[in-house]
């Protein structure tokens, strides 16, 4: 069952030991681990200074899309086991919000999985992201 999780800023996040998770779970048969972490810009799409980002979540249903999610990326040939985690609440630039990890047969599928579960994050997952600027103004992504 692959490793869905939806946390607080304030629950630490140890990446090694949830890195080490995947591993565990695939050693013996996975040819390529690939990570990505995803972390606060300091600047906006659109140029401003961001101050913060704030993430909130549905909370009765942010984990079971989440799976969803990651179960369409389990599905593909190759791909063994995916971890992701994904914090929530308000965060600076610099600061870590979501970490994938995916085990796979081979490198290419390992970087496909990766690709497609940060898509479904970002389009289909109800967590709501506010980026407040450094002159007051916010906007919703």
């Amino acid at each position: 069952m692959p490793i869905v999780k939806v946390v607080p800023k304030e629950a630490p996040i140890d990446l090694s030991e949830l890195r080490a998770a995947v591993y565990e779970k695939t050693r013996g048969r996975l040819g390529a681990l690939v990570s990505f972490t995803g972390i606060i810009r300091g600047t906006s799409s659109n140029g401003k200074a961001v101050e913060r980002m704030e993430y909130e979540v549905y909370e009765g249903a942010v984990e079971g899309v989440l799976r969803e999610v990651v179960s369409k990326a389990l599905y593909h040939s190759g791909v063994l086991e995916v971890a992701v985690v994904h914090r929530v609440g308000a965060f600076k630039p610099g600061e870590e919000v979501l970490h994938i990890i995916v085990a796979a047969e081979h490198t290419e599928e390992a970087f496909k999985a990766v690709k497609e579960v940060l898509h479904g994050v970002k389009s289909v997952v109800p967590i709501w992201k506010k980026e407040v600027y450094a002159d007051g103004s916010h906007r919703w992504l």
